[in-house]
């Protein structure tokens, strides 16, 4: 089966990222048990800020994608300390550097400001007066004071750790970055939109405009933490410098060296600043007159932080991603001559989708993408021997994926798409790669399917305005367009793991099918149109099937995930209806002046939808659904729900069912999850019998619109 990821059932099961908004909220929230996803791994990931502890050098924590981690043995080894926050893409972390198990961190999203009073084993919110974005924490260290700018470009500072705000009003034009002078916070600095750099000696009250520009692009701006009146702008391919409080500038140029991608100023020796550049990590020790590489080896622009601790310069952490297995935080005790790399426990990549083998279901691959990208730039594909406890790199796929498919028909054959729109294939297992498509220029792979009955046919979605549908016959080396009625954009191809030559098309508003691999097409629509008590299709206008899920065992019975819950069908597609008793769902956005307001505020309460379906290979009769607010599970082949892990727990966003209770779930903050579940018979309910092959009855309870 296809879909904007690979397969999964009782072959191959892999749920797609829903990218449109849906809540599931279940109505009885004690539903919910014990059972929780654990992060399984791979190892490493994108760390996005660095903070180190005052007075212990072997103390740090890590901002990352999926909350925050704490090491306290110096990055070797991790833990995650996100409770009270979630799965929150962390900005920046401060320590009170007066009372350091305090520590305050700044989260991306509303409402996004947390404190924690003993070393981040516990957080709670501090929220501001609006409750919306916040896009900058900084601080002072003596007296110890937090700054905070919003999106509306309003400065809140507070002298007691949180407790009690002060505001003043900026009235600055889209400020991109803001420094406070560590030793005179009197002293501030903001880099505006306006390509140019404002400056405050009076805590934020009044800001005057540098006395020239820096004469590049200033997208950050850095004071040198010795001399208030010392100031860095990086632009394309230089540094430039002000000595007087940014009257004037000097800029430095080093020949070979372009983008600098971020800079940073450390508080250890004085005019020593780091960059991370097109030509990797650097460092200067003059005042960025001068540079020379540093660090470990890390690919250009993928370093995110370094750090010194306060307490030891000689000790410094860099957070960086690499293309290889150096994906974490590594540490250098020698002042940067020699680095060793730690992320035992910081599970943090991004994983697109999971494929298990057919024939073998311990073996399992995950294909990897860089955070935040739309169906993905390619980050390596892995793969675990040992039913996803343990995960390692394929060599060859570093830039790969991350979408992959396995051919049913001879497993060992694994296809899995490129950074640059190609395909590779393997056909030991994925221990060697070659490309077999080139792909087409400037399109890329956004779902990749192999067909259940004939092997080497194989079926691709081109991510590009109208998202083309391509079929191979000969194992990727050549391909044919298929069309379908009326120009339909295609979601996804399914491959019917029951009939020959069965293939079915998720566009953008209907479902069609073809009994000659993609030749022809019918469309299977009915019920799937209009979601029921939704709005009218102007203020709903990209409803459509997301995933297609066929039962294993009765060839009628399929599943479509969609952004109003789940649909099933038990006559082959010819007839769909909702399946989501037991969840509340919300409607699509309103993008149309004709919803009304009301309308528009039920779907801005939403928070989760619905990531797609895993089938119980075990006990086909028990299906299961994963949001973002708890994982779901339903007896009775989607008749109803009950929901099973908590919304405050980290939940995927696909799943593979791998039979003896076992699921393997890919999560875009956590890398991989497992979830292993007891086999429990389900709850017997007076005067309802169980029909085969088919839901329960009474009929009427089918599908049921919940409010």
């Amino acid at each position: 089966m296809m879909r904007s990821q690979p397969a999964r059932s009782a072959w191959i099961w892999s749920l797609a990222c829903v990218l449109a908004g849906v809540a599931l909220l279940t109505p009885n929230p004690a539903a919910a048990s014990d059972v929780a996803w654990t992060r399984s791994g791979p190892e490493g990931g994108e760390v996005r800020t660095l903070a180190v502890h005052p007075f212990d050098e072997s103390v740090v924590f890590a901002g990352t994608n999926d909350g925050v981690y704490r090491s306290d043995d110096g990055g070797q080894s991790w833990s995650r300390k996100s409770a009270g926050i979630g799965s929150r893409t962390t900005k920046t972390i401060v320590i009170n550097p007066e009372y350091p198990n305090e520590v305050f961190m700044l989260v991306w999203g509303r409402n996004g400001l947390f404190r924690s009073v003993d070393s981040g084993e516990s957080w709670e919110n501090l929220p501001l007066q609006n409750g919306g974005p916040l896009d900058f924490l900084r601080y002072s260290p003596n007296p110890f004071v937090l700054y905070v700018i919003d999106d509306d470009d309003s400065l809140f500072s507070s002298a007691d750790s949180g407790e009690t705000w002060s505001t003043v009003t900026l009235d600055l034009w889209t400020i991109r970055d803001f420094a406070v002078h560590p030793v005179h916070p009197e002293r501030m600095a903001v880099a505006l939109g306006s390509e140019d750099v404002a400056i405050s000696a009076d805590f934020g009250n009044s800001w005057t405009p540098c006395g020239s520009e820096p004469g590049d692009y200033a997208w950050t701006v850095t004071f040198d933490p010795f001399d208030p009146n010392v100031l860095y702008v990086p632009g394309a391919d230089a540094v430039h410098r002000s000595r007087d409080g940014c009257e004037t500038w000097s800029t430095f140029h080093q020949p070979g060296i372009d983008v600098f991608s971020f800079l940073k100023v450390d508080a250890g020796p004085p005019n020593t600043l780091f960059a991370d550049t097109a030509n990797g990590l650097i460092v200067s020790t003059d005042g960025a007159e001068h540079w020379v590489p540093y660090g470990p080896e890390i690919p250009p622009q993928l370093t995110y932080d370094v750090v010194s601790a306060p307490v030891n310069p000689d000790v410094i952490y860099v957070a960086a991603d690499g293309l290889d297995d150096r994906r974490g935080v590594f540490r250098s005790g020698d002042g940067g001559s020699s680095w060793t790399i730690g992320k035992e426990e910081l599970c943090v990549s991004s994983i697109e989708s999971v494929v298990l083998n057919p024939n073998d279901s311990t073996i399992a691959y995950a294909g990897a993408k860089f955070f935040g990208t739309y169906q993905g730039i390619g980050h390596g594909v892995f793969k675990s021997r040992d039913s996803g406890n343990t995960w390692s790199l394929l060599d060859g796929t570093e830039e790969a994926g991350p979408m992959v498919a396995v051919d049913p028909l001879a497993p060992d054959t694994v296809y899995t798409t490129t950074s640059d729109w190609g395909i590779l294939k393997s056909t030991d297992g994925g221990e060697t790669w070659f490309e077999v498509w080139q792909g087409l220029s400037g399109r890329r792979i956004s779902g990749i399917e192999v067909d259940y009955h004939r092997s080497g046919t194989l079926f691709i979605v081109i991510d590009d305005d109208g998202r083309d549908a391509y079929r191979s016959d000969d194992g990727g080396e050549t391909w044919v367009e298929l069309s379908l009625p009326d120009g339909a954009g295609v979601a996804g191809i399914y491959s019917d793991p029951h009939s020959f030559g069965v293939v079915y098309a998720a566009t953008w508003y209907r479902l069609f099918k073809s009994s000659d691999f993609g030749e022809s097409w019918v469309s299977i629509s009915e019920g799937l149109d209009t979601p029921p008590n939704c709005w009218e299709w102007s203020c709903a206008d990209y409803h459509h099937v997301t995933d297609l899920n066929f039962d294993p065992t009765d060839p009628q019975l399929m599943y479509a995930s969609t952004e109003v819950g789940p649909f099933r069908t038990s006559d082959g597609g010819l007839t769909w209806e909702p399946a989501r008793n037991g969840m509340t769902v919300c409607c699509p956005p309103a993008w149309s002046d004709e919803c009304d307001e009301f309308t528009k505020s039920v779907y801005l309460g939403c928070e989760g939808w619905p990531e797609g379906l895993a089938i119980d290979p075990d006990r086909p009769s028990t299906v299961y659904t994963a949001t973002s607010l708890g994982t779901y599970r339903s007896y009775n082949r989607g008749d109803r729900w009950e929901r099973i892990t908590g919304p405050d727990q980290t939940n995927p966003e696909a799943i593979a069912a791998a039979g003896d209770g076992l699921f393997l779930g890919a999560s875009e903050r956590a890398g991989v999850l497992r979830l292993e579940i007891s086999p429990v018979p389900p709850p017997r309910r007076p005067g309802r019998r169980a029909l085969p092959n088919g839901p329960s009855t009474p009929k009427a309870k089918f599908g049921q619109y919940q409010e």
